[in-house]
């Protein structure tokens, strides 16, 4: 060994340990830089939440930048596995949980309702408000004969809908009844509600909005109440909320400094 290599071998042991610092200093910093830039709602889900059309940023619900994260075809278990990516690393201030659309033909519901129940919690356990939503109907009841509607879904979509009101009863987590606002009485969509049987119209997702806002209005309620006087987590003053009674006919929403 030359006299040149052994002053060249403790540069070069510098050169790449400076390398690592400055790569875990950018990945660092990445990771934060995700988060939110402003208060946020993330809506996690499948194609139901992805075709949404007013869903999507820079719109806004109850005051809050809405980030959609649903995906087409999408079941609870891969769901799971993105929630921290989707939501959690963006610390939105709540999220609106809608899944099993896609699972009810392939896994138990014991599984589904599992998996909904860990990203809930996932959720809580960050600091972030859950606002859980129950499925859809499906199929459109046109005359005599119901168009898209497979002979046990409603029985399914029925039994995981009463457990997520039963979940979100127990945890105090808000609730977004879209199944209420689009179902008849035997469980098919209302008339004009579907686009194929599955997916809401137009009309269908401005009655799926409406529901939401009242779920989000609650959601945010009930973080004031939990931590009445405080300021938020980054140390502001809390928003202040606008009821519907004081704004007739317009849509909720709250001032965020």
């Amino acid at each position: 060994m030359t006299f040149k290599s052994e002053i060249r071998r403790p540069r070069t042991i510098f050169l790449a340990l400076l390398l690592v610092i400055v790569l875990n200093l950018v990945i660092l910093a990445f990771s934060h830089s995700r988060a939110c830039h402003v208060a946020c709602v993330v809506m996690i889900g499948d194609s139901i939440t992805s075709n949404w059309p007013h869903m999507a940023s820079p719109s806004h619900v109850a005051g809050l930048v809405i980030v959609n994260r649903g995906r087409p075809s999408d079941t609870t278990a891969h769901m799971v596995s993105r929630f921290h990516h989707d939501v959690v690393e963006l610390r939105p201030r709540a999220v609106v949980i809608l899944g099993g659309q896609y699972d009810l033909e392939r896994i138990p519901l014991s599984t589904i309702t599992g998996n909904l129940s860990e990203m809930a919690q996932a959720a809580t356990q960050n600091g972030i408000r859950v606002v859980m939503a129950t499925l859809p109907p499906r199929g459109e009841y046109g005359g005599d004969s119901p168009v898209s509607a497979d002979a046990g879904a409603h029985d399914k979509i029925r039994a995981l809908n009463d457990w997520i009101r039963g979940l979100a009863g127990r945890e105090h987590y808000a609730l977004a009844d879209y199944h209420r606002v689009l179902s008849d009485e035997r469980g098919f969509y209302l008339a004009g509600l579907t686009a194929d049987g599955v997916h809401p119209s137009a009309e269908g997702y401005q009655r799926m909005e409406a529901a939401l806002r009242e779920a989000m209005e609650s959601a945010l309620g009930s973080e004031g109440q939990a931590s009445a006087g405080a300021g938020r987590r980054d140390g502001r003053p809390r928003p202040r909320i606008e009821t519907a009674a004081r704004l007739p006919g317009r849509k909720l929403q709250h001032e965020v400094t």
